[in-house]
């Protein structure tokens, strides 16, 4: 296994002409997973990347941790318990599948394609965190200036060769690489459906690989599942070298290799990310209702608690939760925060989320002629105190505060030009953002 550093997080083609990548068809990655942290088993887990990545199958591939010789580590302290960021690497993998090969006069041709994690600075630093899909092709002993095509699982790729010696073709493609945080780049990615080992019951149990283990691998979305190089004088001639030459091809122009490397560790804790959790709460009484949207992998058994004595088993539609219930002053009085907790999650995951209210503005309106805005807005609690609502401009400037309420009302004056939109925000937590419309006389 060639050990991977992150000097090349862009995309980096070194002593290499590309001529074309013409990708062959597939789904790509299907989704990301929540991001930890998160509760797991009653204890708080930190690394701030997204606990899974799913492919077209539906299968789903845990960031691989385990120190068992079947994840590729780079820990600074092997052997001890992983912690973040004192024993955590510049970089873990969701998957990876390397090949190698030999080409004429001791060379080698070696096809690396990973699904990494990684930070922006190379050290693990909380907030830097990325992701992005590799594709690597190096190949040595070449002859320069002629043109050889690789063929992969993941599709073709024509180079010229602009050195005879070592890496006479070195391109490395990592694609995915947004900012800190957003881990959604990887998804159109050529990386896709995970190639596993043929047949995966060979697999270490949980595991779609060995990555110490050479084996024959499957979904390559068109059939691929070889790591092929076709260009003259790649080979010693051999037959060996090349079992399936294309026609025309001799023998010293092909070699091929259908074994690979494979690490990746079947998800087995799928988590939970919470998208809103907010209430209404009636003036007079106190009492209200409060509502959880959340996301988590398909059909897993979530609940909601931090209401009172409440445990509350959230509905399901594929991969969309939602759970509703009350509250009242006598003995459950709002909560500061929920919790949904994924008891399906082996062992149980959790994330804890602030309860905010409900924030509608129904007029942001500006006359050209009086020059004023008027912005109406209402709170879904009844309780939130006079003034407990301001409106602001995009800047983030306070234009005032009102009350709550049906008739809650602000009027700005003197206003030569209306901000483009106006956001209102709640004492409570809740907030709305909506576009000025304009009124009146045409200006000059």
């Amino acid at each position: 296994m060639e050990k991977r550093y992150l000097q090349s997080l862009t995309i980096a083609v070194a002593l290499i002409a590309l001529i074309s990548i013409p990708v062959s068809a597939q789904a790509q990655l299907a989704r990301v997973g929540p991001v930890v942290p998160v509760t797991v088993g009653g204890a708080p887990v930190q690394n701030g990347f997204p606990l899974w990545y799913e492919d077209e199958n539906g299968l789903k591939l845990e960031l691989c941790l385990d120190q068992n010789g079947l994840c590729l580590l780079e820990n600074p302290f092997p052997g001890q318990p992983i912690s973040f960021p004192e024993n955590f690497g510049g970089e873990a993998f969701w998957w990876s599948a390397d090949a190698i090969m030999e080409t004429r006069d001791g060379g080698r041709a070696l096809l690396v394609l990973a699904l990494e994690a990684a930070f922006a600075a190379d050290d693990p630093i909380d907030g830097d965190q990325i992701s992005f899909a590799r594709v690597r092709i190096r190949i040595d002993n070449l002859v320069k200036g002629e043109i050889y095509t690789v063929i992969h699982p993941f599709g073709q790729d024509t180079f010229v060769a602009e050195d005879d010696g070592k890496r006479g073709i070195n391109s490395t493609q990592d694609i995915g690489i947004g900012a800190p945080g957003d881990f959604s780049g990887a998804l159109a990615s050529r990386i896709g459906p995970f190639l596993t080992w043929d047949p995966i019951a060979d697999a270490p149990p949980g595991f779609v690989g060995d990555p110490g283990v050479e084996h024959k691998v499957a979904g390559s979305p068109a059939g691929n599942n070889f790591f092929r190089v076709i260009g003259p004088e790649i080979g010693d001639g051999s037959p060996n070298q090349c079992q399936n030459p294309p026609a025309g091809v001799s023998a010293k122009d092909c070699i091929e290799t259908d074994l690979f490397s494979v690490s990746g560790k079947i998800a087995t804790v799928f988590g939970v990310t919470v998208n809103l959790a907010n209430y209404n709460r009636n003036a007079a009484t106190g009492n209200g209702k409060v509502n959880v949207f959340a996301e988590s992998a398909e059909n897993q058994n979530l609940e909601v608690t931090g209401i009172g004595a409440k445990v509350v088993a959230m509905n399901v539609d594929g991969a969309r939760y939602f759970a509703r219930t009350g509250f009242n002053t006598g003995n459950n009085a709002l909560p500061e925060s929920i919790t949904v907790t994924n008891i399906g999650d082996g062992p149980a995951t959790a994330v804890t989320r602030g309860l905010t209210d409900r924030v509608t503005i129904t007029r942001a309106t500006y006359d050209t002629g009086t020059q004023a805005l008027t912005v109406r807005a209402t709170t879904s609690d009844g309780q939130v105190p006079a003034g407990g609502l301001q409106a602001f401009d995009p800047q983030g400037n306070s234009l005032g505060s009102f009350s709550p309420g049906a008739a809650g009302e602000l009027t700005i004056t003197g206003l030569v030009v209306p901000p483009a939109y106006i956001t209102v925000r709640s004492s409570a937590g809740g907030e709305h953002k909506r576009e000025v419309a304009v009124r009146g006389p045409n200006m000059p």
